[in-house]
């Protein structure tokens, strides 16, 4: 683009200096012309009035007098030639002496003819010496008698010659001022280029295309102001939010289309405006309004906005995905508790009790589904319903759905009716879980009923309920009792009841019961008082149970009292003081690892084993820097909860045992103290850690590199089996390789331990 526009300036310039070159030159050359021929009829008259002029022609020899007189005078006036004659238009001077007395040339006749008859005259003619430019003058005596003519010229050529003078200092200004200007031109494209952005037209049109294209693609409307308040932009959703969709607002002031835009205000004060509400027609919607500066001057704003239903049909959607998560946790959590029961009561031979559990568990599941799937039929609302009832289990609350519920297929209104659900059943299990029963457990019912005309969903608990001086503002928008960024369910709930006010109505009483929580039963012992009391912290009963038997069972242990949360673990920690704490991570109110923070920073003294379906890697991080004894994933083995409190019998009764403390008294302490990491990675297959372990003593032993041969006779074993142990240590980096290149023969190769 730069290119185009300097060889556009460029031409512009060149053409006008052309025509402007043109124009003056011929000014120039008709004006130079005028002027010699002016300037030779001034010469003629000049000498026709001299004196002697007059009484040469009374002379006896005319010619004597004139010739040198005329040759005088056109020197000192630069003419060509000066020509005297007289009446017969004989020459009495002339440049050439040769055509003195000769007749003057007759292609003038007419001319001088006319001069003759006493009129003066400017020709351009040919003669003896060329084409001339000539003024011709008669001449008078004393008496006022006509008795001859002078006749003064001015070659052409020389004329000529002058105005090519001229012009040649034209041309060199004219070169100059086209020099400046194409300076100008490039700097004025310079300029164009960077106001554009550095952008070529067919980036600049490409540009335009897309980002009307992205305009209207746009979900959000978008309107955008100038300084003056005009419309420059307006998108189609803005138009179909304004109800102007057929109208071009292009150029129109902002505040004729939408008088509450405050546009005007942000030009004015060049302020931002951030999720600002402002109601279109009958539509809520959230705006932001921001400056458009140019040079630290505020030269427009835009203004976007959207429907504030949508975005908290959004947020909603967003907030289901993550219960659904939430729900397939605990669905998760719930089957790995049982698979571990399962296979404790095996390792325990309790046959009976495992058929028993297994089929309590296939009944309560196959009842479950029978009883949806049969009345509900809906697959995502039943999903839902059973996630919640496995939420319930695992927070210690009762969800009980009404035998009389059922809903048609297909069901009407289903992504609102699993809206309310989700949010409803949620917001009763987070106010049961806060409040502090002191009966009956908490419990939640739900009851959903079709009826010929409409469908009725009741979600009721017998929590706190919600506090009765809010009345009808619970329904706002924004107003909530848990914090910010909540309070939207129920102000979605009466806008979908108002969309839906001549289809369906929709009955959400409020809680107003008290509740009242039944303490879980403690799980007393009957062995002798042991060396170590242990309290088991799980949030299900059968697993528990199962630990708190295989502790009684194991000798030096007695099982001190059974937690199933948070608050039940830490009072019992204080009231009995257990030295060791098998602690689940997943609890009702609290984690299992703020539970261990809590023992940390009280300086309870009590070792922690912990025992979860949970492998996500942070928590066994901060399981292991809050200093755990070892940590069990679920479902495991009852052998390996054995060997761990094995292994603390053995930690205690050596750290109990010594007195003084020394390097490898401590090594074998942390070998029995410091739990593996459940993210540590098994050795690939094919590797035996006994042979890992020889290579690695062989290795260690000398400094200096050595080959594989060297390696395999020093360790006892094949020299393949070496090579592909060596090879998986290089790509561990636990052994450097180097290559050895001799004169002859192949390359060696040679190994280290990596210092």
């Amino acid at each position: 683009m730069r290119t185009k526009i300097n060889l556009l300036v460029l031409l512009n310039m060149v053409l006008v200096l052309i025509l402007a070159m043109s124009a003056l030159g011929y000014i120039l050359v008709d004006r130079k012309f005028k002027e010699t021929g002016d300037r030779a009829l001034f010469v003629a008259r000049t000498v026709a009035g001299l004196p002697q002029v007059a009484e040469a022609f009374n002379g006896p020899d005319p010619a004597s007098v004139l010739q040198p007189l005329a040759e005088q005078l056109r020197k000192q006036t630069n003419a060509e030639f000066i020509v005297i004659a007289n009446t017969d238009l004989i020459r009495y001077s002339h440049p050439n002496p040769d055509n003195i007395g000769k007749h003057l040339s007759w292609d003038d006749y007419d001319i001088d003819q006319r001069v003759l008859q006493g009129q003066d005259t400017e020709t351009k003619s040919a003669g003896t010496l060329g084409l001339s430019m000539r003024g011709k003058t008669p001449i008078y005596d004393a008496n006022h008698k006509l008795i001859g003519l002078v006749s003064v010229g001015f070659l052409e050529k020389d004329i000529w010659k002058e105005l090519s003078a001229l012009f040649f200092k034209f041309s060199v200004i004219g070169l100059v001022a086209l020099l400046f200007g194409f300076g100008g031109a490039y700097l004025l494209s310079g300029h164009i280029k960077k106001q554009i952005f550095n952008m070529e037209p067919g980036e600049i049109a490409f540009l335009t295309r897309e980002q009307a294209a992205i305009l209207d693609s746009t979900r959000e409307g978008i309107i955008a102001i100038n300084s003056d308040g005009n419309i420059t932009t307006c998108n189609r959703e803005a138009k179909k939010l304004l109800d102007i969709e057929e109208e071009n607002v292009i150029g129109k002031h902002v505040n004729t289309v939408l008088s509450t835009s405050r546009l005007s205000d942000v030009v004015r004060d060049g302020a931002v405006h951030k999720d600002e509400p402002m109601i279109i027609g009958n539509t809520l919607i959230v705006t932001n309004r921001v400056p458009v500066y140019s040079n630290q001057r505020v030269i427009g704003a835009v203004a976007t906005f959207r429907d504030k239903l949508q975005l908290d049909q959004l947020d909603q959607r967003l907030a289901d995905i993550g219960q659904y998560a939430d729900s397939l946790r605990d669905q998760r959590h719930e089957f790995m508790n049982k698979l571990h029961l399962i296979s404790g009561l095996i390792k325990m031979k309790e046959y009976d009790m495992v058929g028993e559990l297994i089929e309590e568990i296939n009944e309560e599941q196959q009842d479950l589904l029978d009883s949806f799937l049969t009345k509900i039929h809906d697959p995502a609302i039943v999903g839902l319903l059973i996630g919640k009832i496995n939420r319930a289990k695992e927070l210690g609350l009762q969800l009980v759905i009404d035998s009389r519920s059922s809903l048609p297929d297909p069901c009407p209104h289903r992504d609102i009716l699993v809206t309310f659900l989700g949010n409803t059943i949620e917001n009763a299990f987070e106010a049961l879980s806060g409040s502090k029963p002191s009966g009956s457990p908490g419990m939640v019912t739900v009851s959903l009923l079709n009826e010929p005309d409409r469908i009725i969903v009741k979600v009721q608990d017998n929590g706190p309920g919600v506090d009765p001086g809010l009345g009808e503002d619970i329904f706002k928008d924004g107003v909530t009792t848990k914090g910010g960024g909540r309070g939207f369910g129920l102000a979605r709930f009466r806008s979908w009841r108002r969309m839906r006010e001549e289809r369906s109505r929709w009955r959400a009483p409020l809680p107003a019961l008290r509740s009242r929580s039944c303490c879980p039963n403690k799980e007393d012992g009957t062995m002798a008082a042991p060396s170590f009391h242990v309290l088991v912290v799980e949030d299900d009963f059968r697993i528990a149970k199962m630990h708190g038997k295989l502790i009684e069972s194991q000798e030096g242990y007695h099982l001190a009292a059974i937690a199933y949360n948070y608050e039940q673990a830490l009072a019992q920690i204080l009231e009995l003081g257990p030295e060791l704490v098998l602690l689940d991570v997943y609890l009702p109110d609290r984690s299992g690892i703020e539970s261990l923070r809590t023992i940390r920073s009280q300086n309870l003294p009590c070792d922690v084993i912990l025992i979860t379906a949970a492998k996500e890697s942070d928590i066994v991080e901060e399981g292991l820097r809050l200093g755990v004894f070892d940590y069990l994933i679920k479902p495991f083995d009852l052998d390996h909860l054995q060997n761990t409190l094995h292994k603390y019998t053995q930690f205690k009764s050596r750290l109990s045992s010594h007195g003084e403390v020394d390097q490898q008294y401590l090594n074998e302490l942390m070998k029995l103290r410091a739990p593996k990491s459940a993210t540590a990675q098994p050795l690939q297959k094919g590797i035996d850690e006994r042979t890992l372990v020889r290579i690695k003593q062989v290795l260690e032993a000398r400094e200096e590199m050595q080959t594989a041969d060297d390696i395999a006779q020093a360790a006892g074993v094949s020299l393949s089996t070496v090579r592909n142990y060596l090879r998986f240590m290089v790509k561990e980096k636990m052994v450097e390789e180097y290559m050895q290149y001799g004169t002859i023969g192949r390359p060696r190769r040679l190994y280290r331990m990596v210092k």
